[in-house]
């Protein structure tokens, strides 16, 4: 989990001798002006500034005041623009009506309009691994279109557990081998078990394989479905991380060959802290590298590295341990463990995973 090790840090002066001694040596100057002026002009002491309050003349200046006033008129225009700056600020974005998460116990949590349940019981994240036994926990969580949960358990001693969680019921089922579930637009569920992305019901049983993999080569290390084109309709995204870094697949949803590739990080499959998929927006899919902070882009078609575009946090480096990325805003979990939607405040709890 990383670490945000960012500081900000944000300036006098004394010249107060230096003034005072210019108006001292201003005042003597004045005031031996005002003595060569009152000889200078002894018959004329009626138009002297002491007298000007008991002559009617000067008081004739003071109707030229008001002259002025008009002139400040216009002033108060200006304040009158920011005024009607409010009306034009985008409106809070509300948070998505349904969000699955993995709180800071290892437990599966459905967010529903912004208020978390927890669905199942899982291992502290915290915890030290057994020595010797299984060692499983919680990778993902998702809903199928018919309201069950489907929590993803990975990954010794097999290679993750499937199950279903009726929310109504708290029953449980087992679903089959795999792990990293998630669901396309047409209800379809995709996961992982050993060498390939299987395709298929919320049941665990296979319809058909997007792509094999070759587990001596790389891992699958996350996958989800985002919105594709027209053409292509749902598309696939796997990370998978092998001995020399990570890569990104987009695989079209639908089955087929059509898939393309793209090295991502220089993160290997035994280090701790793996990139994670962030998303999408536009025509840029997102990868968060959490080893470095960094939130990655790339383009649609073929991959390539993008400008990320985009800076939700309001900073150069993203120290989050998830992130995911929509054309409405996002969710962010920090490395504090808070979970707080783009536009739409902090879901109450504490986080390690949320999509």
């Amino acid at each position: 989990m990383s670490n945000d090790r960012r500081t900000t840090t944000r300036p006098g002066a004394h010249r107060r001798m230096t003034v005072l001694a210019v108006l001292a040596t201003t005042g003597l100057v004045l005031a031996a002006c005002g003595e060569q002026t009152s000889v200078d002009n002894a018959d004329e002491t009626e138009v002297t500034a002491s007298s000007v309050p008991d002559t009617q003349p000067a008081t004739t200046p003071a109707d030229t005041t008001p002259v002025t006033e008009p002139a400040t008129t216009p002033a108060p225009e200006p304040p009158t623009t920011p005024e009607t700056a409010p009306p034009t600020t985008a409106a809070p974005v509300e948070p998505p009506a349904l969000l699955t998460a993995i709180d800071g116990a290892g437990d599966a949590v459905v967010v529903e309009a912004g208020v978390p349940t927890v669905v199942y019981d899982g291992s502290d994240p915290d915890d030290a691994a057994p020595e010797e036994g299984e060692s499983v926990s919680i990778d993902s969580v998702a809903v199928a279109p018919d309201g069950r949960v489907i929590v993803s358990l990975c990954c010794e001693p097999v290679a993750g557990s499937l199950l279903t969680v009726d929310r109504a019921t708290g029953a449980e089922e087992y679903s089959g081998f795999g792990h990293l579930a998630t669901f396309g637009s047409t209800g379809t569920m995709f996961w992982t078990a050993y060498d390939a992305i299987d395709a298929g019901g919320a049941d665990g049983m296979v319809s058909f394989m997007i792509a094999p993999h070759d587990p001596t080569t790389g891992t699958v290390i996350d996958l989800a479905v985002v919105p594709g084109d027209a053409s292509e309709g749902d598309v696939l995204l796997v990370l998978i991380a092998g001995p020399d870094g990570t890569t990104l697949h987009r695989h079209t949803a639908s089955g087929g060959e059509m898939s393309v590739k793209m090295p991502v990080s220089d993160s290997i499959w035994t280090d701790a802290e793996l990139p994670s998929l962030a998303g999408h927006q536009g025509d840029a899919f997102y990868v968060l590298d959490e080893a470095t902070d960094r939130l990655l882009a790339f383009e649609y078609a073929t991959l390539e590295p993008v400008a990320v575009g985009l800076d939700p946090a309001g900073m150069d480096t993203f120290p989050w341990t998830s992130a995911w990325i929509t054309p409405e805003g996002g969710v962010y979990v920090t490395d504090d463990r808070g979970l707080f939607v783009v536009g739409g405040g902090q879901i109450p709890g504490e986080y390690v995973w949320a999509r």
